[in-house]
């Protein structure tokens, strides 16, 4: 749960291309977090919950979820990290 808590917050990141401007605001970030919640939504049938609990963190920890995700990510060069990062996590995950 902690792991996902932590790739949700890279995921909105990577949505608003942190990378290229420092310290976003709060309407930014709420706007980011929006269209997330949203793909998730229409894509995968995932409702946005307040805290993350295991069935949600399950489902969002999952290849066909970055795919979906990457849908949102403007830069093709951070899609691949992105799926990079996520695969390797899964193969991490047994270790767990």
């Amino acid at each position: 749960i902690g792991n996902a808590s932590e790739f949700y917050k890279i995921f909105q990141d990577e949505i608003g291309e942190v990378y290229k401007k420092a310290n976003p605001s709060r309407e930014e970030r709420r706007s980011w977090r929006a269209a997330l919640d949203k793909q998730l939504r229409k894509k995968m049938k995932l409702k946005p919950v307040m805290r993350m609990n295991g069935n949600y963190a399950r489902r969002l920890m999952t290849l066909e979820a970055v795919e979906v995700i990457c849908e949102l990510v403007p830069s093709e060069e951070r899609k691949e990290n992105l799926r990079e990062l996520m695969r390797l996590y899964l193969q991490m995950k047994p270790v767990w």
